[in-house]
């Protein structure tokens, strides 16, 4: 260029000088525009990311929250559960002492009157055995259901052979036409008062006698009678 001093040469170097300038410059603003642009997306990307992860996190806490609460309330609701069984354990174990307790005393009472009873059974039973008049106890039909010793003492017939068996077949009434008069008394509820009679003896024989018989009542209902035989004073069995 020294030697060949050319205007024009110079000025276009200069002119391609500018031109690589100005497209360097270009391809630098270029890139920073580019590089503002990946940066500000990458903000956006990490502001996402950090309300995303807000998002999440909240959502989570609510979730936790909520399980936990959840979580309260059936504890809640259990021991209320447990309470109320308990109550009702409570409640029915004292139902169950009360009512055991109330059994023993009805138990106890029950065997005190039985034992009252079998006393008595027993007491009326010496009476009856005491009795030297011959006693029957028979039902509405006059079938014989219980004998004193007496009547064992002085018929000879043993208790097992007069147990169902009727009255009549041991105690004969005068016969006049009509009735027993056994039964109807006994219908009617009524007492009969020294009526002649006759026993009927095991061997064959008979034994002039006098009865009475008393109506047996159960609720004001007669069930059958007490037949008390008495042998006339003086007579001995006869031949029948």
């Amino acid at each position: 260029m020294q030697s060949h001093p050319d205007g024009e040469s110079t000025t276009e170097i200069d002119r391609l000088i500018t031109q690589i300038n100005d497209n360097q410059e270009s391809l630098l603003s270029q890139r920073d525009q580019e590089a503002v642009i990946q940066a500000n997306n990458t903000k956006n990307i990490v502001r996402v990311g950090v309300v995303s992860n807000f998002i999440l996190l909240v959502f989570s806490s609510w979730l936790i929250r909520d399980d936990l609460q959840a979580r309260r309330i059936a504890a809640t609701a259990l021991e209320d559960a447990n309470a109320q069984l308990e109550a009702k354990v409570q409640e029915r174990t004292a139902e169950l002492v009360k009512s055991n307790q109330a059994l023993k005393k009805e138990n106890l009472e029950r065997r005190w009157s039985y034992q009252a009873l079998d006393h008595q059974f027993r007491y009326n039973q010496l009476i009856v055995n005491s009795i030297n008049e011959l006693v029957f106890v028979v039902s509405k039909a006059l079938n014989i259901s219980r004998v004193n010793p007496a009547v064992t003492h002085v018929t000879q017939w043993q208790p097992q052979d007069l147990i169902t068996m009727s009255l009549d077949r041991v105690l004969q009434l005068p016969q006049d036409g009509n009735a027993n008069p056994m039964i109807a008394a006994l219908n009617e509820g009524r007492e009969i008062q020294e009526r002649p009679a006759v026993v009927l003896l095991k061997d064959g024989s008979s034994l002039p006698v006098r009865f009475n018989l008393v109506p047996l009542r159960d609720d004001n209902k007669v069930v059958g009678g007490v037949v008390t035989v008495r042998p006339l004073p003086g007579n001995s069995p006869r031949p029948s």
